[in-house]
């Protein structure tokens, strides 16, 4: 059978993220997180994360940001089977350090 599923690859702060849905917009709407809409989510959650720890940490937003994507903590929020995107700003900053 073939897979009619659309596939695009796109890079977003050098992650490079594999989209296999028809419309990951749509399950999102519908309250389907998967690892195919996840990356709807993420933008917010890092720039939340990185507010605080520039306020925190007295550095530039974009430096925060950079710590963000590096860290472990993006690691496993960008992967949907941790639930990190069940956690809220606070506890996500709390597992940066």
């Amino acid at each position: 059978m073939h897979n009619s599923k659309k596939c695009c690859t796109f890079a977003v702060a050098k992650v490079k993220i594999h989209i296999m849905s028809d419309n990951p917009i749509k399950e999102l709407q519908k309250g389907v997180i998967s690892q195919d809409n996840l990356y709807l989510l993420l933008p917010g959650k890092v720039m939340a994360v990185a507010e605080m720890y520039a306020r925190h940490h007295d550095v530039t937003l974009l430096d925060a940001m950079r710590k963000v994507y590096a860290s472990d903590m993006y690691k496993h929020l960008e992967r949907e089977d941790t639930k990190y995107w069940h956690l809220g700003t606070v506890a996500l900053y709390q597992s940066l350090a």
